[in-house]
């Protein structure tokens, strides 16, 4: 994995999926498509780039609405990581009922390996992570196409 920062910090405007998926795959910032700006295509333009890369979308594993998630150990993601969403620490608002996600890498332990805002560099507590799981909110889980 390469470390890749996301360059636009902006309440549902920012780029940080962006980063984080070019972190994943080990390529710089502008190899990859600001998602945020596909509007409602953005989780199939996030699909669509997977699947250029080789991989298949498998399941969104979502903790807010099942409860807990399923354990990872059964997928590999990329080389071991998956891309998720946790509640905006800058944004974050307990009243709101979907609090502003942001993404970061984590492995299959649900440990944050790298979060792409450099802002969050010593962060150490994400909102909600008295929930479990680091606060991890949904995982996309993609898979090598065999």
């Amino acid at each position: 994995m390469k470390k890749v920062y996301q360059t636009i910090v902006d309440k549902g405007h920012g780029n940080c999926e962006q980063a984080a998926v070019a972190s994943l795959f080990g390529l710089n910032l502008e190899e990859v498509p600001n998602f945020i700006e596909l509007g409602s295509g953005y989780h199939q333009g996030i699909i669509d780039f997977y699947f250029s890369r080789g991989y298949s979308f498998e399941i969104e594993l979502c903790y807010w609405n099942e409860g807990d998630f399923a354990d990872l150990t059964n997928y590999n993601g990329v080389d071991g990581l998956f891309v998720a969403s946790v509640a905006s620490p800058k944004y974050f608002d307990p009243k709101e009922v979907v609090p502003s996600c942001h993404a970061v890498i984590i492995n299959k332990n649900f440990e944050i390996v790298h979060d792409p805002n450099p802002e969050y560099a010593n962060i150490k507590v994400y909102p909600e992570a008295e929930r479990g799981y680091n606060g991890i909110r949904a995982i996309d889980v993609y898979e090598k196409i065999k």
